[in-house]
């Protein structure tokens, strides 16, 4: 799946809302709530992947004890990034993508293909695209 159009304008568009003081300080406030409320979800888990958990490991273990459902939409990307930026370095994050079977017997839904398009570009050492197929 190839990018959606993007073109000069789009970007005139957005700065030209930016340089609104009302527009920008209401998307830095957003910014900062959604940031907030990831790093509160992100610090009120207890820092275990499940296996660590169940054989009682008292320090931070070395897996990924966080996963984002990731379509590769907009909305799992900035989860991603935002969730990263919160993560002790060196702990992993998952991002776990969901096909099921479709009547040809393949898994290349849309979810699937924009989830690996969005992986790619959003590639880090500790991202680790999990793919999960269900048969339907």
């Amino acid at each position: 799946a190839s990018p959606l159009p993007h073109s000069d304008s789009d970007n005139s568009l957005f700065q030209q809302l930016l340089s609104q003081p009302d527009i920008d300080i209401m998307v830095d406030q957003f910014t900062d709530l959604l940031r907030a409320a990831v790093r509160t979800r992100i610090t009120n888990q207890p820092g275990l992947c499940k296996d660590c958990v169940t054989t009682k490991l008292s320090s931070p273990c070395p897996h990924s004890s966080v996963a984002v459902l990731f379509s590769g939409g907009l909305d799992s990307c900035v989860l991603a990034h935002l969730a990263a930026e919160q993560l002790p370095p060196g702990q992993p994050l998952h991002l776990l993508n969901v096909a099921f079977q479709q009547g040809g017997g393949g898994f290349d839904v849309p979810d699937r293909l924009t989830g690996i398009q969005a992986f790619k570009v959003r590639r880090r050492n500790r991202h680790l695209l999990v793919d999960t197929n269900s048969e339907s």
